[in-house]
């Protein structure tokens, strides 16, 4: 049975790769003497490593649950896209070379400007929602720009603002 923090684990690394990093300095050299090593100071090196990794958990996203967790949408997609221009490139083809004898030349045409329609307000579905949901946060991306681009002060001194 899956517990609440077996996801907490998968979604997320033990610890950020700078903090491990820091810590495995700290612990490197330890580690090749482990052998060397009383129980008392085994069981000690154990438990700064749970300690570590229970400070650090679930701090950083891990970066292969993402791209687990997003593959099948990318791919229900990619499927349905290029089902779609397909399907374009049929209706395109059935109007341009005129296929369709019954529908004629103009029943084609009709045919494919209906397509287009739809296939037109389906997008502006999706492309207008994430277009709004990235202008909700310009504001405070455009504040974080101009403290970026904003010159530096020379001689700065401690408590000037």
């Amino acid at each position: 049975m899956t517990e609440p923090h077996d996801m907490k684990d998968f979604l997320s690394k033990p610890s950020s790769a700078p903090k491990r990093r820091e810590f495995e300095k700290l612990i490197k050299p330890r580690l090749k003497k482990v052998n060397q090593l009383g129980t008392a100071a085994r069981a000690q090196l154990r438990n700064e490593i749970i300690t570590f990794m229970k400070e650090n958990q679930y701090h950083t996203a891990s970066m292969w649950a993402c791209l687990t967790l997003q593959a099948p949408l990318t791919l229900l997609n990619l499927s349905l896209g290029a089902f779609l221009v397909g399907l374009g490139i049929y209706l395109a083809s059935v109007f341009a070379q005129n296929l369709d004898v019954e529908a004629g030349k103009i029943g084609s045409r009709a045919v494919l400007i209906c397509y287009v329609v739809c296939i037109g307000c389906s997008f502006g579905l999706f492309a207008v929602p994430r277009h709004l949901g990235g202008m909700e946060s310009g504001s405070i991306r455009r504040w974080i720009r101009a403290v970026d681009q904003a010159p530096r002060v020379e001689n700065e001194r401690v408590g000037d603002e």
